[in-house]
């Protein structure tokens, strides 16, 4: 009987681990909401967005001025940016001018908001 209830407690616990098994994503996910994290932590960066962010097509000389920054400095962190398809850009005359595009990474950026919704929603559970 002992024997019994062991092996029942060993599925259920089992089951309940299968379950919970649904609220991990795939590596791929993760490594990819890892980088965004990455990108957006750096506190220049997360300046220049928010501010294309709320200005779109800027040119590396405008957003320089902004955000106190020197035009290599910016064109560095820009060419980031492009890399992981945060921004887009566009020559206009003489000028390169910069703007947010979600572009091939919006799916990362959806599960990150579900991902801090829900942070923040089960976050009231502990208080």
């Amino acid at each position: 009987m002992m024997e019994s209830k062991h092996k029942e407690q060993i599925c259920e616990e089992n089951d309940r681990i299968a379950s919970l098994k649904k609220f991990v994503p795939d590596a791929k996910s993760v490594d990819e909401m890892v980088d965004l994290f990455k990108i957006l932590s750096e506190s220049n960066r997360f300046k220049i967005i928010h501010l294309l962010n709320n200005a779109p097509n800027l040119s590396v000389t405008e957003i320089s001025k902004v955000v106190g920054m020197n035009q290599p400095a910016v064109s560095q962190h820009l060419k980031i940016l492009r890399m992981y398809g945060i921004l887009k850009w566009q020559k206009q005359g003489t000028q390169v001018r910069y703007a947010i595009s979600l572009g091939n990474i919006i799916e990362t950026y959806k599960q990150v908001l579900k991902f801090l919704s829900t942070l923040v929603k089960n976050a009231v559970l502990f208080e």
